[in-house]
């Protein structure tokens, strides 16, 4: 993903963002840095199945970085 691909996606704050889609439409989730880059772990991007435990993901990174994303 280039730099101007990254700034499209930059918030400030980590959050969750579809991954991927499979082929039966299930959605995986993947957690995006403040810049906008995929989180990686072990190598590669950050997979989740289920929504809520990519948004405790990202809740945890927040607090941990003193980030504030908008509440909704």
């Amino acid at each position: 993903m280039s730099d101007s691909e990254h700034a499209e996606h930059a918030t400030g704050y980590y959050y969750v963002d579809t991954l991927r889609t499979l082929q039966d439409n299930t959605p995986i989730w993947g957690v995006r840095r403040p810049d906008g880059s995929w989180r990686m772990e072990m190598g590669t991007a950050e997979m989740h199945v289920r929504r809520d435990h990519a948004e405790r993901s990202a809740g945890q990174l927040n607090q941990i970085n003193n980030l504030t994303p908008p509440q909704v």
